[in-house]
């Protein structure tokens, strides 16, 4: 069900976003993903829905996407907290790798850090690295490339910064219109209702 929330509720962000609109494929996820909720809470068989069952299942979706959101809402805070610091936490790997560039009884070794990165298809991503150190040549030298790339890191973080922001603000205004994403919803809701008897 985590699934099936967390699609509902990027469906209805995406509606935010382009302005009250889905495109073909996004309305086809959506119709998907409300059928699999229909499957998963037994839509088909349920008593009350005999009466109003377009309209008992808006309040379900309702419910899903509020889930949905409130998850979203947590993953974001959570990212928002880890950007905070990730240039501090940068720094201090770039000391440790310094560090161990003066204890020869140090390598081989291994240090693992995380930074952000323009990925060609998907944006600004978190990227894990991990260095491998056989000697302390390469411990300064790793140390060195990574104080040179803090900067564009820092950049790119901050950019990170932004788009979260954005997509809090996003979804404030899709929990805030729920009524009006469910209402729009309705023809998709009659569609899965009609192939589920």
């Amino acid at each position: 069900m985590k699934r099936v929330t967390g699609e509902l509720a990027a469906i209805a962000v995406a509606r935010v976003k382009q302005k009250g609109r889905l495109k073909v494929r996004q309305r086809e996820q959506l119709r998907r993903a409300i059928a699999r909720a229909g499957e998963t809470l037994g839509w088909a068989t349920k008593a009350p829905f005999k009466n109003d069952p377009v309209g008992e299942m808006s309040k379900e979706v309702a419910k899903l996407v509020r889930k949905g959101a409130r998850r979203m809402k947590q993953d974001i805070r959570q990212e928002l907290e880890e950007k905070g610091s990730e240039i501090k936490e940068l720094k201090k790997v770039v000391k440790a790798v310094e560090k161990l560039a003066a204890d020869p009884e140090a390598f081989p070794t291994e240090v693992t850090y995380q930074h952000t990165a323009r990925h060609a298809s998907q944006g600004l991503v978190t990227k894990t690295e991990t260095l491998e150190l056989e000697d302390k040549d390469e411990a300064k030298k790793a140390a060195k490339k990574m104080k040179k790339r803090i900067k564009r890191w820092s950049r790119y973080r901050d950019q990170m910064l932004e788009e979260l922001e954005m997509e809090r603000e996003y979804l404030k205004a899709t929990t805030s219109n729920l009524k009006e994403f469910v209402d729009t919803s309705r023809p998709v809701l009659g569609e899965v209702l009609a192939t589920m008897h």
